[in-house]
């Protein structure tokens, strides 16, 4: 269900502002529609620019005192290079574009609710005869994962490496070579906004493919 936001007094008349600026960058960026001379054009895009992305830092502040804060596509938050807490996010007219359409509907970008939560992979193990637990904290870079014989968690990237991969090692786990390019797309899935179930769903289909690759170690001499 969405839950709109109501602007109200400095924070609706910014957004006026806002919206009327970011057209005037849009008329300008139109060959067609600018008569004066390309150097003139330059410093005036240039102009609107500036006043553009001060307008837009102005909102996002206003917004976040008021607890509302603004979320951006995780693609718009690399491409920008700096969060959305500074005043270069906003001299773009995409990263403005879409702080507009948040402020219509802020569902327009799923929440990321899993940051913080701990999942369980479940794999089998043929040195031990059972089952053991691997945990994944997912953090906003990437996971801290622990073996069930390590006190400590470690930091790795989205994709596990080279942690996961150490881990299983050291307890003589055999598993497929491309794990990680699946840890990467569960952790993508989450940051787009996937549960806490879900989420825990693939961990679980991860781990029974782990452990099938365990169990048909083949048996290379008998006794």
């Amino acid at each position: 269900m969405t839950v709109q936001i109501e602007l109200q007094g400095e924070d609706l008349k910014l957004f006026g502002r806002l919206k009327k600026l970011l057209e005037e960058v849009r008329s300008l960026q139109n060959p067609a529609v600018v008569q004066a001379p390309a150097t003139v054009s330059r410093k005036l895009y240039s102009k609107k620019i500036s006043e553009m992305a001060q307008i837009a830092h102005e909102l996002y502040w206003l917004l976040k005192k008021r607890a509302i804060e603004p979320r951006f596509n995780k693609y718009m938050l690399l491409n920008r290079g700096v969060p959305p807490t500074e005043l270069k996010f906003y001299e773009h007219i995409h990263a403005v574009e879409d702080l507009i359409e948040f402020i219509n509907n802020p569902d327009v970008v799923p929440v990321d609710s899993t940051i913080g939560e701990e999942f369980i992979l479940k794999i089998y193990s043929r040195r031990w005869g059972h089952h053991d637990k691997y945990t994944f904290v997912r953090t906003e870079i990437g996971w801290l994962i622990r073996s069930p014989f390590s006190a400590e968690p470690s930091h790795s990237p989205q994709d596990g490496r080279p942690v996961l991969q150490r881990l299983l090692d050291q307890d003589y786990i055999s598993y497929p070579h491309n794990i990680g390019d699946l840890l990467s797309q569960i952790w993508e899935e989450a940051a787009d906004g996937k549960d806490k179930e879900t989420i825990q769903k693939a961990f679980d289909a991860l781990a029974k493919w782990i452990s099938m690759c365990e169990r048909s170690v083949p048996v290379l001499f008998a006794g």
